[in-house]
């Protein structure tokens, strides 16, 4: 029995904590279409719940488009905004992305 299995079994509402805090986030960032001006992502936890958010190309300033039909979309716009510009200070704009935490 691992450690995890024991704060299941001895504590579960320590357990429960313990798993919330061991949870994952993750962020899928595909682009939808680059002109000279900027680049359109949309963002989401998966391909069903996405929102959608600008980058415009000179600035790097990030705006967002729609919210990510979730119950904390400002996290997910916060996450995908991050990741998009630390590829445009390098000159980047990929096709797919992540952000995980």
């Amino acid at each position: 029995m691992n450690y995890l299995q024991r704060w299941e079994q001895y504590a579960p509402e320590a357990y429960a904590n313990i798993r919330l805090f061991f949870m994952a986030f993750y962020i899928l960032i595909l682009k939808d279409k680059e002109d000279e001006n900027g680049v359109t992502y949309s963002f989401g936890p998966n391909e069903d719940h996405l929102g959608a958010l600008w980058l415009d190309k000179l600035s790097g300033e990030v705006k967002e488009l729609q919210e990510t039909p979730t119950q904390n979309p400002q996290a997910f716009f916060q996450g995908a905004a991050v990741k998009v510009r630390q590829y445009w200070k390098k000159g980047l704009f990929p096709e797919k992305t992540c952000w995980a935490s």
